[in-house]
């Protein structure tokens, strides 16, 4: 779908769109009452490497990755909720509302606690990083009492031999050694940041779901818009139709009156350089309307076709041809419209137009009594009733013929094929009657009443 088809189609279902904007805006004003403040606290601690062998002084290197997941989880949680005086539930705010970040190419953790009150947002934040701590000081705690344990059985061992000088010396080292196991401290890393409470909630506020819930709701309207044209089966408009159909002259005008006047330039216009031919003849249109019927559509077509006729008599005379009507004056003889130059019985040059009238048939048969214009009905109250020949126009309503075959037989015997729609008309019924019309090989005007 193109930019401008869209703007076209949103131009027309606008409805659809402002609806989906104002549940858009309801949707935010119910979020912004509905959802309870939360409040974000956030503490930073830096990770030290623990001491693995205290003999050699040799220390591990920080896995952030691991320590992450070491402070997020649920055995520092009941730490702090020992801190907090708190119990330790499974479904604790200290797991479910926790966020541990470690930023890339750093030994820092940030830990993240969401609370519905600040200062218990802050206090959890700052429990689980003193909790944090401690677990990781009991375990290096831990290691270097592994290495006293081991020293002292080997004390009590040399000791129950005997005090032999080599025994003695090896005493001394293993007591220099217990010594300084002993006095090694343990740094398992720090707080440089604690949290504070914050000022204002974290959730978002109605300046951002107000204009988020009027985003989503245009968003939303606009497929529904887009859906409801291509579920819509009705015409509408013209370009709708023109899609559907394609290479056929459509007439669009909210003005009844210039809407029958240019339908009949149309149709006087699609036979080409033939119309000339038919000024005199008569010209033969075939009428069909779909969707809403009009009961003076005949007539009214009938006056746009007899305009344009004489708009075209007017026109060829003063471009200094005269043009033959092929119509009778009472006295039988043919109405010419004179040259330029021709003088009337005042002198004056005279231009007459010829008498216009029409012959209606719900159903023509493709025989007729013209013997030179075969298919043509010649109304028995106009000028040919008195010899003159058919009539100018010439106009047969087709709309109540429901087979394609008929359609377009009726089609094949007429100079024009005029459609006339309602914008309630429906589109496949339009666009097939328009197939069918155009099937009979003459030329097809559609005219849009909307």
């Amino acid at each position: 779908m193109s930019i401008a088809l869209l703007l076209t189609v949103l131009r027309r279902r606008w409805v659809v769109v402002a609806i989906g904007a104002l549940l858009g805006l309801l949707l935010g004003v119910g979020m912004t009452k509905l959802m309870p403040a939360s409040y974000s606290a956030t503490a930073s601690l830096v990770v030290s490497p623990v001491v693995t062998n205290p003999l050699s002084g040799a220390r591990e290197d920080v896995n952030i990755r691991t320590e992450q997941e070491i402070l997020g989880s649920r055995e520092v949680a009941a730490r702090a909720s020992e801190i907090l005086g708190i119990p330790a539930d499974r479904d604790s705010f200290l797991l479910t509302q926790a966020d541990v970040a470690a930023p890339s190419g750093s030994q820092v953790l940030q830990i993240t606690v969401q609370s519905a009150s600040p200062q218990q947002a802050a206090d959890a934040a700052n429990a689980l990083s003193q909790a944090y701590l401690e677990f990781r000081r009991e375990g290096a705690d831990a290691t270097i009492q592994q290495y006293l344990d081991r020293i002292d059985a080997q004390l009590a061992s040399l000791e129950a031999e005997g005090a032999g000088s080599d025994t003695l010396q090896l005493i001394a080292v293993l007591q220099e050694q217990r010594l300084n196991l002993a006095l090694t401290g343990v740094e398992p890393g720090r707080i440089i940041g604690y949290a504070e409470p914050p000022s204002s909630p974290s959730t978002p506020g109605m300046m951002i779901l107000l204009p988020g819930g009027l985003a989503v709701g245009v968003l939303l309207g606009v497929v529904g818009a887009i859906a409801v044209e291509r579920l819509d089966r009705r015409v509408r408009t013209g370009d709708r139709l023109a899609r559907a159909v394609g290479g056929v002259e459509i007439v669009e005008d909210k003005d009844s009156a210039r809407f029958w006047s240019t339908l009949g330039d149309e149709a006087l216009l699609a036979l080409g350089t033939a119309s000339r031919d038919f000024l005199a003849s008569g010209v033969r249109v075939l009428l069909t309307q779909v969707g809403a019927r009009r009961d003076d559509a005949v007539a009214r077509l009938r006056d746009g076709v007899e305009s344009a006729i004489r708009d075209v008599v007017e026109i060829e005379a003063f471009a200094g041809r005269g043009v033959s009507s092929g119509a009778a004056s009472p006295d039988g003889a043919a109405t010419t419209t004179a040259l330029p130059g021709a003088a009337g019985a005042d002198g004056e040059p005279e231009v007459t137009t010829p008498p216009l009238g029409i012959a209606l048939d719900d159903e023509p048969e493709e025989t007729s009594d013209d013997p030179d214009h075969p298919g043509r009905h010649v109304d028995a109250n106009g000028p040919s009733a008195a010899g003159a020949g058919p009539a100018p126009v010439i106009i047969a309503d087709a709309s109540t013929i429901t087979s394609a075959g008929r359609l377009e037989r009726r089609a094949a015997v007429s100079d024009v094929s005029v459609v006339v729609l309602s914008g309630t008309a429906n589109l496949r019924l339009a666009a097939d009657t328009i197939a069918v019309l155009r099937e009979a090989g003459g030329p097809v005007v559609v005219g849009l009443r909307r």
